[in-house]
Order: C-alpha cells, then sequence, then structure tokens
C-alpha cells in the first residue's frame, strides 16, 4: 500500500562522470549549489551569490495576506441570517461588494450587525474557505496573515475583537491579524507582498506600490493564481516566461531560528521569518533526512526503515498521485511526503538512488507476549481516536532490553494535537479502566511523560516524540547492516550499565541512549577485533574533548557511521572519566574475546567482563 513517486530521480541524481548531464541538471536549480554535503548550523543549502544588481530587483520572500469577511468568513450568509423576512436589503447581499448598498440600506445592515453581539465571532467557514486556508497554510512560507477590513463607529471596535478570536479558534494562535479601514489595506503593500480579497476595487491600489493582487472569486481559481507566483522566478513579475519547477522556499528558511535557543549567527544569510506549527514539524523531519542521509545507501532502505512507525490505513492512503497539500494530516506520515517533497525539489540527498536488490529484513527479534498485551491494551483505549500508532522505543524497540528495561512507548498522533491534553486523557482512560498501577503524569517537565505500571512492566509514554523514533530508526538500520553480533552487544552494554550501577540520567550521568550510541561508534570504527584496542585510545580521547569542552565537532564519537553530526548541548559532566575508561576497555574485551556470532550471549558476556 506504499507508493513513492521517484520519476524525477533519472534526471536529478545522476552517476559521478556524466559531467554534461550534471551541468543541464544544475541549470535548472542555478541559485543553489548542488551536491552540497558540508552542512552548517543554518540549514543544508548555501545559496549562491547573486550580483546586487539582480537581489534588488526580487523581494527575499513572499508574504500573503488574506482577507476574512467573504474568502475564509461567509460574511453573507451572516447578514442573510438578520433579514429573515428577505426584502430589497437581502436580494444585494449576496453581491453587495458589486451591486452597492444604499447609505439608509448599509446603515440597517449594520444596525442589525450590531444588535447582535456575537455577530463575527458566530461567523462560519465559506463553503471552500477551509479548503483554501489549509491550501495557503502549507505552501506559502513564512506564515501567512490575515488582513481585513473593519467598519465605522462602533461595530468596527466590536469587530475586531471578535475577528481576531475567531482566526486564533480557526486558524491558531500563530496567525498575524491586522484589522484596518478597507482603505488603509494598500498601506500593507510592497514587493513580495500578496493580498487575496473578495473586492476587485482593491487591486489598483495594492498594485500602484508594487504588490500582487488576487481576486477571489473561488478556491480553485485563487489557487491557480497562487501557483503561478510561486512558481515565478521573480515573485512579482507579471512575466512568467521563466519559471522554477518549485519554489525552495523551505531551503530559504533558517532552520536555527525555529529551534528554541534561535539562530546566533549576526549576519545570517537565511531568512528569520515566522512559520506555522505544521513547517516547523516539516524542518524537523526533512532536518532527519538531511543529516542522516549517509546512513542510508539508497531510497528503499530509507523507506523500510520508517515502514514501521505507520499504521496499514496511512501506508494505504500514501498515493502518488496525490497533492502533497492535500495530506500532512499525521506527524510522522509527514516523513513519507517530506521524502516526496525532496524528490521533486531535486535536492542532493546521497541515499535517494535506484537500488538493484531488495534490503534483507530486519534481525530485530519480535516483541515479547507480555509487551505485546500492553500494546493491545494502550492502542484500544478511545482517546487515542481511530486507528492509533504506537511505536515501541528504547532498548525493546531495539530488542535490547534485559531484566528490568523499562517499556518505551511514542504515540503517533496528529501534529495539532497538545501532549499534555492528550496524555491527560490517557491518564484518565488508564484510571478508569482500573488495571494500571502507580499512574503518575508529568507536565512540567520539557517533554510530557506519562508513567504507569501495567501487567508486571514500567511504562512510559511520550506523544509524537521525534528522537525517540530517530534513535529506533537509526539503530535498527546500523543492526542490519551491521554482524550479528551488534545485537548481542547492545543487550550486553545494557547489563553492564547495570552490574556496573553506571549513573542515569537522574544520577547526573548519561541517558542509556548516549551508552548504545558510543557502543554502535565504536563497534563501526572498529570493523573487526583486531583494530579495537588500536581503535580505543584516539576514540576515547576525542570523546572526552567532545563531551567536557562542549565541542560540536563534526567527528563526534556519539554520531553512527554517515551521521553528519549528533550534538544535544554539553552532556553530564559529573560523569568520571574513569567510567569511560572503564567501557572502553569492557568493549575492546567483548570484540577480542567473543566467539562466533552465533555463540554470543549473556553468559559469555558475564564471564569476560564482570
Amino acid at each position: 500500500g506504499l507508493a513513492i513517486t521517484c520519476k524525477p530521480l533519472s534526471q536529478l541524481f545522476l552517476p559521478h562522470g556524466s559531467h554534461a548531464l550534471e551541468a543541464m541538471a544544475m541549470a535548472s536549480y542555478a541559485r543553489f549549489q548542488p551536491g552540497l554535503h558540508a552542512p552548517h548550523l543554518c540549514g543544508p543549502y548555501r545559496p549562491v551569490e547573486v550580483p546586487k544588481s539582480q537581489a534588488s530587483q526580487a523581494p527575499t520572500h513572499v508574504q500573503l495576506y488574506c482577507d476574512l469577511d467573504g474568502v475564509l468568513a461567509d460574511f453573507n450568509k451572516g447578514c442573510l441570517a438578520l433579514f429573515p423576512e428577505g426584502g430589497a436589503i437581502a436580494a444585494k447581499i449576496p453581491t453587495h461588494t458589486v451591486t452597492k448598498l444604499t447609505w439608509e440600506e448599509e446603515g440597517e445592515m449594520w444596525r442589525r450587525i450590531e444588535e447582535k453581539t456575537d455577530f463575527f465571532l458566530s461567523l462560519d467557514w465559506t463553503s471552500d474557505g477551509e479548503e483554501l486556508w489549509r491550501w495557503i497554510d502549507w505552501n506559502i512560507v513564512p506564515t501567512p496573515a490575515v488582513l481585513t477590513g473593519l467598519p465605522m463607529g462602533r461595530a468596527g471596535q466590536m469587530a475586531a475583537k471578535q475577528k481576531e478570536q475567531w482566526c486564533h479558534e480557526k486558524l491558531g494562535s500563530e496567525v498575524a491579524v491586522y484589522c484596518c479601514g478597507t482603505r488603509n489595506k494598500q498601506k500593507f503593500s510592497g514587493q513580495g507582498c500578496v493580498l487575496i480579497d473578495d473586492r476587485g476595487d482593491l487591486r489598483e491600489a495594492w498594485e500602484a506600490r508594487g504588490g500582487i493582487f488576487v481576486h477571489h472569486t473561488s478556491t480553485a481559481e485563487t489557487i491557480r493564481q497562487l501557483r503561478e507566483i510561486l512558481k515565478s522566478s521573480r515573485i512579482g513579475s507579471q512575466s512568467a516566461t521563466s519559471t522554477q519547477e518549485v519554489p525552495l522556499q523551505m531551503t530559504s528558511i533558517c532552520w536555527a531560528a525555529q529551534t528554541p535557543a534561535g539562530c546566533f549567527k549576526p549576519k545570517c544569510r537565511y531568512l528569520h521569518v515566522p512559520v506555522s506549527r505544521r513547517h516547523r514539524c516539516w524542518i524537523q523531519l526533512w532536518g532527519f533526512v538531511w543529516w542522516h542521509q549517509r546512513m542510508f545507501d539508497d531510497l528503499p532502505s530509507f523507506v523500510d526503515c520508517i515502514r514501521s512507525v505507520y499504521s496499514p490505513k496511512h501506508q494505504a492512503a500514501f498515493q502518488a498521485d496525490k497533492d502533497m497539500d492535500e495530506q500532512s494530516h499525521g506527524a510522522f506520515r509527514s516523513m513519507l511526503e517530506t521524502l516526496r517533497e525532496s524528490c521533486e525539489l531535486g535536492l542532493p540527498l546521497d541515499f535517494l538512488r535506484p537500488m538493484d536488490h531488495a534490503s534483507p529484513p530486519s534481525p530485530l527479534p519480535p516483541l515479547p507476549r507480555q509487551v505485546r498485551d500492553v500494546l493491545v491494551q494502550v492502542q484500544t483505549l478511545d482517546v487515542l481516536g481511530p486507528d492509533p500508532k504506537v511505536v515501541v522505543a528504547g532498548s525493546m524497540g531495539l530488542g535490547a532490553d534485559v531484566g528490568g528495561s523499562d517499556l518505551d512507548l511514542v504515540l503517533c498522533c496528529d501534529i495539532e494535537v497538545n501532549p499534555k491534553t492528550a496524555l491527560a486523557a490517557v491518564t484518565e482512560a488508564l484510571l478508569k479502566a482500573g488495571e494500571a498501577v502507580d499512574v503518575i503524569l508529568l507536565e512540567q517537565v520539557a517533554v510530557p511523560l506519562l508513567s504507569f505500571r501495567l501487567a508486571g512492566l514500567s511504562v512510559d509514554v511520550t506523544l509524537n516524540q521525534m528522537s525517540s523514533i530517530r534513535d529506533i530508526l537509526l539503530f535498527r538500520y546500523a543492526l542490519r547492516t551491521a554482524g550479528p553480533e551488534l545485537s548481542s552487544m547492545l543487550r550486553l552494554v545494557k547489563m553492564w550499565l547495570k552490574a556496573r550501577r553506571i549513573p542515569g540520567t537522574k544520577q547526573g550521568g548519561f541517558p542509556t541512549v548516549v551508552w548504545l550510541r558510543l557502543a554502535i561508534r565504536f563497534y563501526q570504527e572498529c570493523k573487526g577485533s583486531s583494530k579495537a584496542r588500536r581503535v580505543a585510545r584516539d576514540w576515547l580521547r576525542r570523546f572526552m574533548v567532545w563531551a567536557w569542552q562542549g565541542l560540536p565537532t563534526g567527528g563526534s564519537p556519539l554520531a553512527l557511521a554517515g551521521e553528519q553530526e549528533y550534538y544535544s548541548g554539553r552532556l553530564a559532566a559529573g560523569v568520571p572519566a574513569g567510567t569511560l575508561l572503564l567501557f572502553v576497555c569492557e568493549m575492546v574485551a567483548f570484540l577480542e574475546k567473543s566467539p562466533a556470532p552465533s555463540a554470543v550471549g549473556e553468559d559469555s558476556f558475564r564471564r569476560s567482563s564482570f
């Protein structure tokens, strides 16, 4: 049930040595350097320097303003409800922007509007207004704003508050709302500014200041005009003779500016503009594709890794013949859409190459019956909605669990779902069922967490936690591409942490995922037991410099083979150097003394290491 469009790959991803074809492909994307692999902190692309003469002609980005009444909110329907008796005013209301009302008729209409204290707040969507906003919200970067006109007098004061509240409820709190007189809308115009309005008489004043006016008559026609604007080579140019295949908007956004820390570069060459929550999710997911591209040899291997995150319903819903803006309803379903969008943009991803043979199946063992029973009980909770997806993360998701391991679950829900609200609903459902004990909901933390005990297991539940999914995907791929001894090695690392009583996160030490990353990276660098001792000294020294000095170097020992970087700030300085030295010695001893892969087991590790 999974289909991915890879048609442009034969034209965009060319083998080395095809210089003539590469030149032709580069000509289509002249503003960006294709094949750029050196990452930087503000995104994976370094725009080619544009001459000042050309830069002065083109704006840096599109700023879209959308009218409210008549475009998104059904003003005419609300007015008609005020005239149940009909009459001349009711007959003119559907076309009042063209067939003007007289002063007396307009005064009567606004008098009745003022009498209805919640008139603007109670307006419904237009017949296709919600569809138009979904398209705009996904395809326009930065976040579009609402620019709506206000009547004069007391009705204007009432309208301003209610229109802002209507937008926050229907469109989201991150959408900016600008209320002004209708004739003052032109003051928001300028190069790269686009206005969608149902009043055609505003076109002349808006375009006189360099903006682009879209007269809204229907959603289909408005979307068609917006597509032409986004495809035009120069925003604001009335000539469409030279067009790009796609807008490349997201590659112009500063990704660091979308993080809580923000961008620290004083003169960043990327755009610092507000984006919607959906686009921030897209940036996060697309960043996963970029930073881990070298982990995967080809497109099918990447798809095989992420397929376990999707429910069959989501896989069946992903069809290549659908437009991207008609989808994007789930946080993790967006990863496949991101992958497809990357193909259409023609971005230089190393692993997007055709594959001659199928990937081998994952070597992970099946989940224990006890874990499967817990999954069934969690998935049947009504508060999760239809067909929920629950992903097993942590050591159990890797098949590296030992006695006493927690069961880490990630609930994959829509990106608009509030984690605290959703986990509170799950908590209430568990308490009502009466099967879970020790139910604790931690809300005042960076990542809301629900902890409880069910069927003898300690369960931790998070919502849409991308970092957990990322680690599971990368570890699974590393296990599949490595020898069978790596799976046993990860289980033995967990035993080592428990037997040596190595401090965890709560005691000021490293989280378990860091130790697993260290083990996998050390295994990948050794490439055999004969090199383990030679690699150990340089590897340990590099890690100490990286962890204690907080240097985001490209040679991070936590980055798996193929990752560009793995840097999560200053890691736990409370872990003594002797613990790290002991860890490296244990890894060397395991690799040098371990028997054949089929015979590697927990008992052999206890005899050799403990």
